[in-house]
Formats: structure tokens, sequence, C-alpha cells
């Protein structure tokens, strides 16, 4: 499953700036998974995967959608 690098520099971007925490360890992790998705390092599973983490961490709510 491909995702675009735009929309993958928006996550990272949305992260970084908006992101109630920025030194929680899913928090890194899910900038990480971003990294490594523009590489080719990690699939949009493992992104998701990582966000949702870090949301839990944060306290963020968070919306899962099942197609």
């Amino acid at each position: 499953e491909l995702l675009a690098a735009g929309l993958i520099l928006e996550y990272e971007d949305d992260l970084i700036k908006y992101w109630p925490s920025d030194d929680g360890e899913e928090f890194l992790s899910a900038v990480k998974a971003c990294l490594d998705v523009m590489t080719g390092k990690a699939n949009s599973v493992e992104l998701r995967s990582a966000i949702l983490r870090a949301a839990n961490e944060a306290g963020v709510a968070a919306v899962s959608v099942i197609h």
C-alpha cells in the first residue's frame, strides 16, 4: 500500500507542530514511523499503529475506521 510522500510529510508536520506532548516514547516512534514509511522501511499499517499508540500515550482521542 502506497501513501503519497506529501501526506506523510503532513502527518509528520502535524505531529511536530500540534501534538500535546513531544517527549513521549510513542510520540518519537510515530515521528520515526513517518520517516520509515517515506524510506520504505515501514508501511502505512505500521504508521497508523504508531500514531494511534502516540495518541493513547498523550490522551488524545482517536477514531479508528474499519473498511
